[in-house]
């Protein structure tokens, strides 16, 4: 903390540009396949306040559980701009990043006797990824995340319904995709970094897993993959994960209000020709002048009575 502000004092008395945090105008994302430890999907609980096993207390009543999918990433960041010397300026964080992961697994039911492809996919949004190492490239920095998705107790039910909603080696495949400002930014090295993985060695020639697979179409049979914010351990583990976008107002096509505007009624109200609007107030005109004539013919009648009575009563 002392040398932060050290820094600021120095930079005010030299007139020097003290450095902010920088975002990356240029991304690439790699996945990272770790030896020795396979991409799986796994088992994950909380535990109470009370020291309760969550996952104990699932298993007792069979619900099967929630489960989670990590699948490990490398993101770069690059800034194009260059400093008086043209050499690239330093970044410190990635902006936005859209991942999109692609999970395949055997379906298995406990009357069918061999298991189905069943292929489900979620969009992770993610903003403010900081780059916190040295990349190999002259100003590229770099860090490695985590995009993870999670299976509710009930889809993992739908997937693997013969096991009881266990998916240890459910998983046969899985790929990602990522996007930076609505551009693809995977890395274009595939024989190093490729984007898709088979898990399952003995159903890739039996499924046909060549070329782009997690483009196919596939009976989602109901389940959905979720983020760690759409789940119960939103709080516990969301530190875990890069920060999520907010959440957004529904720009569906076609969920417009009903409801007419002010606008709308204007125009409405203006589309009515001169000629309908006098023929309409016709009619009232008409009507009040009828009343009007009515009012005045009696309140004569009773003038004149009254001077007669006037009259009669100085007769007498």
């Amino acid at each position: 903390m002392k040398n932060f502000f050290l820094s600021l004092v120095v930079a005010a008395l030299f007139g020097m540009p003290f450095a902010t945090a920088r975002d990356a105008t240029s991304v690439q994302v790699s996945v990272k396949h770790q030896p020795g430890k396979p991409v799986a999907a796994q088992k994950v609980a909380l535990h109470s306040a009370q020291n309760m096993n969550v996952e104990g207390i699932m298993e007792s009543h069979k619900t099967g559980g929630w489960h989670v999918v990590n699948i490990p990433l490398t993101v770069e960041g690059y800034c194009k701009k260059k400093d008086s010397n043209g050499s690239p300026l330093p970044v410190h964080y990635i902006p936005s990043l859209t991942v999109k992961v692609y999970l395949l697994f055997k379906c298995q039911d406990e009357k069918a006797k061999d298991p189905a492809a069943l292929l489900l996919s979620k969009e992770l949004n993610y903003v403010n990824i900081p780059v916190v190492k040295e990349g190999k490239k002259s100003g590229v920095r770099e860090n490695e995340i985590y995009a993870g998705v999670f299976i509710s107790p009930a889809d993992a039910w739908k997937i693997n319904e013969k096991a009881k909603a266990e998916l240890s080696g459910a998983l046969v495949a899985y790929a990602v995709e990522a996007t930076f400002n609505g551009a693809n930014c995977m890395n274009s090295d595939k024989a190093k970094f490729p984007q898709a993985y088979v898990v399952d060695k003995k159903l890739e020639r039996e499924w046909n897993l060549d070329g782009k697979w997690w483009g196919r179409t596939s009976n989602d049979r109901g389940a959905s993959l979720r983020s760690v914010m759409e789940t119960p351990f939103a709080y516990s583990f969301a530190a875990f994960y890069p920060e999520s976008a907010p959440l957004v107002a529904d720009t569906t096509p076609g969920a417009a209000s009903t409801t007419p505007t002010s606008t709308d009624s204007a125009s409405a109200t203006s589309t009515e020709t001169p000629s309908e609007t006098a023929d309409s107030a016709t009619p009232a005109e008409d009507s009040t002048g009828a009343d009007a004539d009515a009012d005045d013919s009696g309140a004569s009648k009773k003038r004149s009575k009254g001077k007669r009575r006037s009259r009669r009563g100085s007769s007498l």
